[in-house]
């Protein structure tokens, strides 16, 4: 029964974010503000997808500090936080990897609806400014911010290296940085074709205190976001 649910889910998940990323490149040629409507359409129809075919659904704890602009700092273990995850956070920018701004269709709407974008290959002072700058620009029109410190996806109770680019936006930005843990690699792992059903649990912990080092800041960061996310694992 699985491995039913997951072949009629692999089909219906990407046919229907396919179909709505090209109707909606197509519609935005003709009316332009159409592209604000792409991603609460998207993700609630992937999060009804994952609910009815999966029966895979999510639940809060903590503060997501919703109404005021944040910086989400978000443990990354599955496509789950990607496709569906800003649909409860009132639709906050990603900074994301460069390259998926390649995937056709798909990758027009993420430049359409102002994503930033980072080059991995590339992470000089440079690039760091512009993603800072391109980030309060987000800010200051009330909208948050999610950003994947780890920067690609890490298989559950795997080490990981969290990227110094989220320091910039900490000591730049001006904001809240509220870190994310969460344990959507239990039910929808990276790199797997098999989904399980369950609930994901997704938690939101306290903000960073401000005035940190690199050093204390990126110690802290880590430790909060993992520690939260090992015991998340084992519920």
């Amino acid at each position: 029964m699985l491995f039913v649910r997951n072949f009629f889910f692999n089909i219906i998940f990407y046919s229907a974010l396919g179909l709505l990323s090209f109707a909606f490149m197509l519609l935005s040629y003709v009316y332009p503000k159409s592209v604000h409507a792409f991603r609460p359409i998207t993700c609630n129809t992937l999060l009804m997808i994952l609910k009815y075919v999966m029966n895979l659904t999510y639940k809060m704890q903590g503060n997501p500090h919703l109404g005021q602009p944040v910086i989400y700092a978000s443990k990354h273990q599955s496509a789950w936080e990607t496709a569906v995850m800003s649909a409860f956070l009132g639709y906050p920018n990603f900074i994301l990897k460069k390259e998926l701004l390649n995937i056709p269709g798909f990758g027009f709407m993420l430049k359409k609806m102002q994503m930033i974008p980072v080059d991995r290959k590339n992470p000089s002072l440079s690039a760091l400014k512009k993603m800072v700058a391109a980030a309060n620009h987000t800010l200051e029109k009330n909208q948050s911010i999610i950003i994947f410190p780890e920067g690609t996806r890490v298989q559950p109770n795997e080490p990981s290296q969290y990227k110094a680019g989220i320091y910039f936006l900490y000591k730049y930005c001006n904001v809240p940085i509220v870190p994310v843990a969460l344990n959507s690699g239990k039910f929808w792992p990276r790199n797997a074709w098999l989904k399980k059903p369950g609930v994901i649990t997704v938690q939101f912990l306290d903000p960073i205190p401000e005035g940190l080092s690199k050093e204390a800041f990126m110690t802290h960061l880590q430790t909060t976001i993992d520690g939260a996310t090992e015991q998340l694992m084992h519920q």
